[in-house]
């Protein structure tokens, strides 16, 4: 992609910024790769009706997962009362499928995801945090679906913000004036702003990234589409959306603060929910968020 202007000083008419394209796009390419275990665990389809002895398999060959794993699994029985797990097996079988994913997915994806974004007003931790809860609420939102979720939802939930890491590296101080400008005078949502004062948005280099770790196409488009599900007409992404929203509700809620929402009614239709629902949903997700943060230490 050529080099674009993307930022002009409206007074004077004078270019402030440029912004290169293509050194996004290579700043996207260039981040680490998820380890192969990792990978492998996103990419896999319909965890819940394989053979557990391919998940063991997968976990047994990295040996610091495994390690993490019999530790926090540990943990969990301790914060039970149960008996000491000493295998991998042992912990699917006690965990299940989903709670071990998620947090085989979620130590994986860490180093990525608790660094402070200031050009996002993020605190240390917090995009890990939001991250994790958002693969929670895929978890429980299951329950109040009437189609099939993949197993792919755990990793898309986890990795929907990555693109931000990318992002946040670019946004200097007169960047970030122009962007809470489109957002409180004239009064566009964070992502259409950044579609228009930077041409591309986080959620666009999420993608980006997904596909250079050469993760399932399910999961990038999950990325692509978690702000904008009337593009995709997909209910993977409208999960991914519903999600990521009633995350965002759950840290309002801590915070004593009130968000709107105002869904996209037909994204909620695709996936068969009813939005009576959402307290609900934001309810379970929010106990099984301190549960975790308990029983795996991972605030």
């Amino acid at each position: 992609l050529a080099q674009v202007a993307l930022l002009f000083h409206r007074q004077s008419g004078r270019m402030v910024k440029n912004i290169d394209l293509d050194h996004l796009i290579r700043a996207a390419n260039e981040l680490e790769p998820l380890p192969a275990s990792a990978s492998r665990l996103a990419s896999r389809q319909d965890w819940e009706a394989c053979d557990l002895s391919e998940l063991v398999e997968i976990i047994e060959l990295d040996q610091a997962l495994t390690m993490k794993l019999l530790r926090a699994s540990n943990s969990a029985a301790n914060y039970r009362g149960g008996e000491e797990i000493t295998t991998v097996m042992e912990a699917v079988s006690r965990l299940g499928t989903a709670q071990v994913l998620t947090f085989a997915l979620a130590s994986h994806s860490r180093k990525y995801l608790q660094q402070a974004l200031v050009g996002y007003g993020m605190k240390e931790n917090d995009l890990w945090e939001h991250a994790v809860l958002t693969a929670l609420v895929t978890e429980t939102l299951q329950r109040f679906c009437n189609i099939k979720l993949p197993s792919e939802i755990f990793g898309a939930a986890l990795l929907h913000d990555i693109g931000k890491l990318v992002l946040n590296r670019f946004l200097d101080p007169k960047i970030l004036g122009y962007l809470e400008r489109a957002t409180t005078e004239g009064l566009q949502d964070p992502l259409a702003a950044e579609r228009e004062i930077l041409q591309i948005t986080h959620a666009e280099l999420g993608s980006i990234v997904a596909q250079n770790w050469r993760l399932p196409e399910i999961i990038t488009r999950g990325i692509m589409y978690h702000h904008t599900p009337e593009e995709a007409l997909d209910p993977f992404c409208d999960a991914i959306y519903l999600a990521n929203e009633a995350a965002n509700q759950v840290k309002a809620a801590l915070s004593g603060k009130e968000r709107p929402f105002h869904p996209d009614e037909d994204a909620l239709a695709r996936l068969g929910f009813d939005l009576h629902d959402l307290p609900k949903l934001i309810e379970v997700s929010s106990f099984k968020f301190d549960e975790v943060l308990i029983r795996y230490n991972l605030s």
